[in-house]
């Protein structure tokens, strides 16, 4: 399962085949257009495997926590690599990101 919410929007999503490229895009960007911060959480569980990463402009209230294991490292290298622990990002850096997650997931 992987769940993404942009803001106050959210949507799960069974699998990475069946992600709405253009729903990100649009919010992202429409955020962005309204120069609102951006906040953008992704979810992501298969099995006991169950990681959530966020962008800078979320407020989060715990603490981040090291990768555990090669697989989580690989998200996280893959997180920032598409640049979405930067303030500067947006809807096609994570649509790159979630397409490039199936090499790891």
């Amino acid at each position: 399962m992987i769940e993404i919410s942009i803001g106050e929007a959210k949507r799960s999503f069974s699998d990475l085949n069946h992600i709405e490229e253009s729903w990100i895009t649009k919010e992202i960007n429409g955020r962005i257009d309204d120069d609102m911060t951006l906040c953008v959480k992704i979810r992501i569980k298969e099995g006991s495997f169950d990681v959530v990463l966020s962008t800078i402009g979320c407020y989060s209230t715990g603490k981040s926590r090291k990768p555990k294991n090669r697989r989580e490292l690989k998200l996280l290298h893959l997180w920032e690599k598409c640049k979405l622990n930067n303030e500067d990002f947006n809807g096609g850096n994570v649509v790159s990101f979630l397409k490039q997650l199936r090499h790891i997931i």
